[in-house]
């Protein structure tokens, strides 16, 4: 089996396998730690798998709304970060199998607050609410507990001690090189506490000589404190790494090594992981699907996105998601007034000069005169909102159509914004993007200039095989619109 398609095919089986768990939560209505981390293992496979530039837009588009599900239900789970909260408690009097288990509690926080910042710079997810605010505001206390182990000479605890830190430097540096500004002052003097401790730890003998021997956690330690000095501005000069025979090692901490790897020394990654590859393929098919399906995919999207077999687009066979298809172009005329009457008006070459010269705003502004059945002061809070990088369209509205709800997202392109002669497939994106944060929603693209013929068949046929409910008001027919209802002037 050829890299591309075993890529193809695992990026499906995640998909499948993190659906599956989401709906299994979700129906017994409560998740365990072990549940949360099994899921942001996931995410974080799907994030790696979305810095492919190969995939074609719908299937971003269905990757990405995957995430959001995943995020969405180990976010609920956080409990304003109460395993921070009590981590100092539960280690400092706790006997060992109490405090390997606030290490898994802690560690599941932490990796569903990474998941969240790893959305947050895809759009997905939004940081801010009052729970985010207990990741620093909380973290402190994990740091009291692991100064503990430190103080107590714990050395039962020793290494998973430090995978608490290196999580937390992880999700930090994460958070810190994010455009998202709240908490980044606290952030740094978080990510200097941490990185302080991890200093301390080692500087024991026993615990230098545990990560020596490390591979695993050697590779991974070393990744976020090239991060952390990143941060910090200290420019350090990488070691030469000597990997040596990995052959033996297990296939989790294989990939996991791997992992690590790419961000040391891509063509030490691609040597090893070529090298790796159809033992990996072979335990991995032959194992239980889970964790080690989510650690390959991450191994797989990190060699692809480097090997020059994916210079062209795939398609994937992803799983569609449960949407009540509609007819949204038959609907057009319980949306805007007179539109069935619109078909019968003329429109001058000079007409359609008017309508090419709109901007988006203006082009906003008329359009949503002519809009039925929804609220004045929505229509007009909704024309004039600035545009965002988390906008989901450049107009959101709800609507009833057929006796159910929807959101009616519409994008919009103005002839002032698209210099070719025809709007390019390049924008296919924008227009599916409301599929992945309403369940329920219709989309209208609203464009001065007719769209490509490329662009056309690929929304006709993404209605045809996801059953998204889109169309598009174009050119001479949108002209009409705007011209019965006064407003191509």
């Amino acid at each position: 089996m050829e890299t591309k398609d075993i890529f193809s095919e695992q990026v499906t089986i995640v998909q499948e396998l993190l659906l599956r768990k989401i709906k299994e939560t979700d129906q017994r209505g409560s998740i365990t730690n072990i549940e949360s981390r099994y899921i942001n293992e996931a995410l974080v496979a799907i994030d790696k798998v979305l810095r492919c530039d190969f995939l074609q837009p719908h299937d971003r588009i269905l990757l990405e709304k995957t995430y959001r599900c995943g995020s969405d239900i180990v976010h609920e789970r956080l409990n304003f970060f109460s395993n921070y909260y009590y981590s100092y408690a539960e280690i400092a009097r706790g006997d060992l199998n109490s405090q390997q288990t606030a290490f898994i509690k802690i560690n599941a926080d932490t990796a569903t607050m990474l998941t969240i910042i790893l959305g947050f710079n895809r759009q997905i997810c939004d940081i801010g609410s009052s729970t985010d605010d207990n990741f620093v505001e909380r973290m402190p206390r994990v740091l009291w507990a692991i100064q503990y182990v430190y103080k107590k000479s714990l050395e039962e605890v020793y290494t998973p001690s430090i995978y608490v830190l290196v999580n937390l430097e992880q999700a930090l540096t994460e958070y810190i090189f994010s455009s998202h500004q709240t908490y980044k002052e606290k952030a740094k003097k978080l990510l200097s506490d941490v990185e302080s401790l991890l200093s301390l730890f080692e500087q024991n003998a026993k615990i230098k000589e545990n990560i020596k021997s490390n591979l695993q956690l050697n590779l991974f330690l070393t990744v976020q404190k090239l991060r952390t000095n990143s941060v910090f501005g200290n420019k350090k000069n990488n070691e030469q790494l000597s990997i040596g025979d990995i052959s033996h090692v297990r296939t989790e901490g294989k990939l996991r090594i791997l992992s690590s790897l790419f961000y040391l020394d891509k063509k030490q990654f691609i040597q090893y992981f070529e090298a790796e590859l159809a033992s990996l393929t072979d335990d991995t098919y032959r194992s239980r699907p889970g964790l080690n399906n989510f650690l390959f995919l991450q191994c797989l999207s990190h060699y692809c996105s480097l090997d020059e077999l994916f210079n062209n687009t795939i398609e994937l066979n992803l799983k569609s998601f449960g949407i009540n298809k509609i007819d949204v172009q038959y609907n057009l005329k319980n949306i805007f007034s007179k539109y069935e009457e619109s078909h019968k008006e003329n429109i001058s070459r000079d007409e359609l000069n008017i309508l090419l010269g709109y901007s988006d705003e203006i082009l906003r502004a008329k359009l949503a005169d002519t809009i039925i059945g929804v609220d004045k002061g929505v229509l007009e809070r909704e024309k004039k909102k600035p545009h965002g990088a988390f906008e989901i369209a450049d107009m959101e509205l709800k609507v009833r159509l057929n006796q159910e709800s929807y959101f009616l997202c519409m994008p919009f392109k103005s002839g002032v914004e698209i210099k070719s002669s025809t709007v390019p497939e390049s924008v296919s994106y924008q227009i599916f993007r409301p599929f992945i944060h309403f369940d329920k929603t219709i989309v209208v693209f609203i464009t001065a200039k007719r769209c490509s013929q490329n662009l056309m068949n690929y929304i006709k046929r993404m209605e045809d095989k996801l059953g998204w409910g889109i169309a598009v008001l174009e050119n001479e027919e949108l002209a009409k619109l705007l011209k019965i209802n006064g407003q191509l002037n």
